[in-house]
């Protein structure tokens, strides 16, 4: 089986009409890639403003996608690598436009932008 890993020139993809943005920073180096590894879980920010076309969020949303439970890990540590694919369900706090409150559902999906693959 084969895999990428998500490493920092991923990105996050929102079901939703909003950005994700990673909050934490790589755990690990990826020598071969340039580019760091998240082990453990990947922290983002979703900007206010998201919206899943009649809800709309007030404020920014924090969360984070927990590593799969794989057989990638930090061997220090044993935290799991998060995987491209991995992803977390989530609810927004937001606004209809009447003013009443709503709440948007979201998956936050990690995708990993790594050329090389790691067997697993």
């Amino acid at each position: 089986m084969s895999t990428k890993l998500m490493d920092a020139g991923g990105s996050l993809e929102l079901n939703i009409t909003g950005i994700a943005t990673p909050s934490s920073s790589p755990s690990l180096k990826n020598k071969a890639e340039g580019q760091g590894i998240y082990f453990e879980k990947i922290d983002f920010i979703i900007a206010a403003g998201a919206t899943d076309g009649t809800c709309t969020s007030v404020s920014p949303f924090s969360g984070s996608i927990i590593g799969s439970s794989s057989k990638i890990k930090d061997k220090q540590s044993g935290s799991f690598a998060v995987l491209d694919g991995d992803n977390v369900d989530v609810s927004i706090p937001g606004i209809l436009s009447g003013g009443s409150a709503c709440t948007i559902s979201a998956k936050i999906t990690a995708k990993a932008n790594q050329t090389k693959v790691q067997e697993v």
